[in-house]
């Protein structure tokens, strides 16, 4: 594919066509684009509730789309962030399964261009200090069981230490659904 960038994407698609239709334009039809926005926004300050969950209004605004965030929530379990590998001198490493506290936060995301649907939108918390698995990206909660191609956010699991009061997060990478048809004119090479 032309016009794309390094670190584009690109996928090549193969056609049996009939040796007797082998010559002059197809379209293509796709029934729809899913989109990825590069934006980011600030970040945020999400309070650990003192009690079990506490209603909240953070707005954040992404060029495409706005994120709301109403409630958190403690989960009650610690939650499973990651796996870390443990070594020790002259053996294996270890598989070791690494727990927190966690927030559940209630999410709802709305597009600003009524032709495309926003359907997530990746977290992070913002501490360099943290380790990786405690960085990453924050895991999201959609509704995977929708025909289109992806879930729709409902809310995001947010890792925390004992102690913390407020975690900073910085949502970025908006995903969007375009709803419209997207015809490809294909000339057949002679």
């Amino acid at each position: 594919m032309k016009g794309l960038t390094r670190n584009g994407q690109a996928r090549t698609l193969w056609f049996d066509v009939p040796a007797d239709e082998q010559s002059g334009t197809f379209t293509l039809v796709l029934p729809g684009v899913v989109m990825f926005g590069k934006d980011s926004a600030e970040p945020v300050m999400i309070p650990v509730p003192e009690k079990e969950e506490a209603d909240i209004s953070e707005t954040v605004e992404l060029d495409g789309c706005t994120l709301k965030l109403t409630h958190v929530r403690k989960m009650p379990e610690p939650m499973k962030t990651g796996m870390v590998v443990e070594t020790r001198s002259g053996e294996e490493g270890m598989d070791t399964e690494v727990k927190k506290p966690a927030l559940y936060l209630t999410a709802s995301l709305e597009s600003k261009d009524p032709e495309e649907e926003a359907v997530t939108v990746a977290g992070h918390r913002e501490d360099p200090e943290a380790a990786p698995y405690e960085r990453s990206f924050l895991q999201n909660d959609s509704d995977g069981g929708a025909p289109e191609p992806y879930g729709r956010l409902k809310g995001f699991y947010l890792f925390y230490d004992e102690g913390e009061s407020q975690i900073p997060v910085r949502f970025a990478y908006p995903l969007y659904y375009w709803h419209k048809d997207l015809e490809i004119e294909i000339p057949v090479a002679d």
